[in-house]
C-alpha cells in the first residue's frame, strides 16, 4: 500500500520522539508548551501526537494516540482526543473517540468507543458500539448490546438490555431493562424489572417492581408489590396493595385494592375499597364499595352495592342484588334481590326474591314464598309478604 508524503512524516516524527531520551520525551514545534509536539509531552496546548500516552497531566486542543496506557488516570484533556485503541484519562471536558473504546474517569461532552466505553461520571453523551459502562451517568447513554449504570440523569439505551441502579429520565432495553429506583420512563421490549418506579413503565411481555407510583404496563402481565396509579396487564396483574385503577386481561389478583379493578374474567383480593368488577366474578375477603360479576360476587364482609347471578358473603351490609341466588351465612342489612335469597343468621331489612328465607328475620320479605323462622305458627311461612 501506498503511503502519502504526510503519513511518512508523521510516523518518522512519532517514531523520533519514542526514541528519544526519558529526559525529552517529544519532540515540540511552538514556545511555552503550546504549538504541535509529537511524543509523550506531559502538557501541551495545540495538536498533539503520541503513540502511547502515559502519565500526562493535560492537554488543550487536539491529542491523537495510537495504544492503550498502563497509567493515565491523572490525565486532563480539554479538546477532542482521538484513539487507535482505546484513549485513557482521568477528565475529558470535548470529544472523546476511541476506535476500540474508551476508558476514564470524568467525561463532559461527547465520548464515542468503537467496542465499548467504560467510565466514572458522564456529563453529556457516551456511547459504545458493544456496551457502555458508567457510575454516575447526566445525559445520554447508549450500547449498541447494552449499557449499566450506578446513577443516571437523562437517557439509557441498550438494544439488548439495559441495567441502573438509580434513573431519572428514560430507560429502554430491547430485550429488557433492570433498575432500582426509576423516576421517568422505563421500557423493556420484553420485560422491565425495577425495585421502585415513578412514573411510566412497559414490558411487552412482563413487568415487575417492588414500587410503583405512575403508570405501568405489561403485554403479558405485571407484578408488583405496592403500586399506585394506574396498571394495565394483557393477562393479568398481581400486587400486594394497589391504589388505583388496575386492569387484566384475564384477572387480577392483590391483597389490597383501592380505588377501580377490572378483571376480564375474575378479580380475587384479601381487602377491596373502591369499585372492582370481574367478567366472571369478584371475590374478597373484606370489600367496601361497589362489586360486579356476571356470574357473581363473594367474599366475607361486604360493604355498599354488589351486582352478579350469584351473592355470597359471611356478612353484608348495603345492596346485594343476585339474579339467581343471595346467600349470607352470618348476617344481612340493607336490601337483597334474588330468585332465591337465603341468609342464615339476621336479615334486616328488604329481601326480594321468588323465594325468601331468613333463619331470624327483622325486616321486611316479599316474594312468592317467604320463610321467616324466628315466627311462630302460621306466620312462619307465608306468600307474598312475610315480616317480623
Amino acid at each position: 500500500m501506498k503511503r502519502t508524503p504526510i503519513a511518512l512524516s508523521l510516523t518518522a516524527l512519532l517514531l523520533a520522539a519514542a526514541a528519544a531520551p526519558v529526559t525529552a520525551a517529544s519532540l515540540d514545534l511552538g514556545a511555552a508548551r503550546t504549538g504541535i509536539s509529537f511524543g509523550n509531552s506531559k502538557k501541551w496546548n495545540g495538536l498533539r501526537f503520541n503513540l502511547v500516552d502515559e502519565r500526562v497531566r493535560s492537554v488543550r486542543g487536539v491529542n491523537v494516540t495510537l495504544w492503550i496506557p498502563e497509567e493515565n488516570n491523572r490525565f486532563h484533556m480539554d479538546g477532542i482526543a482521538a484513539g487507535l485503541a482505546a484513549p485513557c484519562f482521568g477528565r475529558m471536558r470535548g470529544i472523546a473517540v476511541g476506535g476500540g473504546g474508551l476508558a476514564g474517569g470524568d467525561i463532559y461532552g461527547i465520548g464515542i468507543g468503537g467496542i465499548g466505553c467504560a467510565t466514572e461520571k458522564v456529563n453529556g453523551v457516551l456511547i459504545g458500539g458493544l456496551g457502555c459502562a458508567t457510575q454516575d451517568a447526566t445525559g445520554i447513554i447508549a450500547g449498541g448490546i447494552g449499557c449499566a449504570a450506578e446513577d443516571v440523569n437523562g437517557i439509557l439505551f441498550g438494544t439488548v438490555g439495559a441495567a441502573a441502579q438509580d434513573l431519572d429520565g428514560i430507560a429502554f432495553g430491547g430485550v429488557g431493562i433492570a433498575a432500582e429506583d426509576v423516576r421517568g420512563i422505563l421500557i423493556g421490549g420484553i420485560g422491565a424489572a425495577a425495585q421502585s418506579v415513578r412514573g411510566f413503565a412497559c414490558g411487552s411481555i412482563g413487568l415487575a417492581k417492588e414500587d410503583f407510583t405512575g403508570i405501568g404496563i405489561g403485554g403479558v402481565g405485571m407484578a408488583g408489590e405496592r403500586m399506585a396509579g394506574l396498571f394495565v396487564g394483557g393477562i393479568g396483574v398481581g400486587a400486594e396493595s394497589v391504589r388505583g385503577i388496575v386492569i387484566g386481561g384475564v384477572g387480577v389478583g392483590a391483597q389490597d385494592i383501592h380505588g377501580l379493578a377490572l378483571g376480564g374474567i375474575g378479580l380475587g383480593a384479601e381487602r377491596i375499597r373502591g369499585i372492582a368488577i370481574g367478567g366472571a366474578g369478584v371475590g374478597a375477603k373484606r370489600f367496601r364499595g361497589f362489586g360486579a360479576g356476571l356470574a357473581g360476587v363473594g367474599g366475607g364482609s361486604l360493604r355498599g352495592a354488589f351486582v352478579g347471578s350469584f351473592i355470597a358473603a359471611e356478612r353484608v351490609r348495603g345492596a346485594a342484588i343476585g339474579g339467581l341466588y343471595t346467600h349470607t351465612k352470618s348476617s344481612f342489612r340493607g336490601f337483597a334481590t334474588g330468585a332465591v335469597t337465603r341468609m342464615e343468621g339476621t336479615s334486616r331489612g328488604l329481601t326480594i326474591g321468588v323465594v325468601n328465607i331468613a333463619a331470624v328475620l327483622d325486616g321486611v320479605q316479599i316474594g312468592a314464598i317467604n320463610y321467616a323462622g324466628n315466627n311462630e305458627g302460621w306466620r312462619k311461612v307465608l306468600p307474598l309478604v312475610n315480616w317480623h
